[in-house]
């Protein structure tokens, strides 16, 4: 009877362990298919921005100047001109606009999967203080040395500070990728 009581823990501790096994990776996988479907948006806002704005176009509209010729400021007597002069070379500054907004585009492009990296391996060693800091925890109940409990402590906040300041980095980098998107949408 007592045999069969202690394979009853034995089991369920394991069970245990790896239900909390499967839900870190479960969290971590939630995390990734968070920031896939981000870089996903931030690559369509990326191609779908236009590569030439309206307000380029207004710069072919011609200059008009009026002004009044008249002898001894006599003003009724004088002559009234109408100027309007266009200029082509604002045409080759819209084209070069736009070659210049496909650079900023395929640039952001880069950007926004470079910073995609850099979210899936702060992800990464993010989940690994988690699991440190579980084994650190794991490791703690078993002891009885006071002073081995104080050391483990230590760890373990010193992993919560970390994991706590890798969450702020994957947010700035989050933050970063938005920026990118704004940029090129202007």
């Amino acid at each position: 009877m007592n045999k069969m009581y202690k394979r009853l823990i034995i089991i369920t501790t394991i069970f245990l362990i790896s239900v909390q096994g499967i839900a870190k990776t479960s969290n971590k996988q939630q995390e990734l298919t968070q920031l896939k479907y981000k870089l996903i948006d931030a690559r369509q806002r990326i191609q779908n921005s236009s590569e030439s704005k309206p307000y380029d176009y207004l710069k072919l509209l011609p200059s008009v100047s009026i002004s009044r010729r008249d002898p001894g400021m006599q003003i009724e007597q004088g002559e009234s001109y109408i100027g309007v002069s266009f200029s082509i070379n604002k045409a080759f500054d819209i084209t070069d606009k736009i070659r210049e907004r496909k650079a900023i585009k395929k640039k952001a492009l880069r950007r926004v999967q470079s910073l995609g990296y850099k979210i899936t391996k702060y992800i990464d060693q993010k989940y690994l203080h988690i699991s440190r800091r579980w084994k650190y925890k794991q490791i703690k109940r078993s002891t009885k040395n006071p002073v081995e409990i104080a050391k483990l402590d230590e760890k373990t906040d010193e992993l919560n500070i970390k994991i706590n300041s890798i969450s702020i980095e994957i947010e700035d980098v989050y933050a970063n990728i938005e920026f990118v998107c704004v940029d090129v949408e202007r």
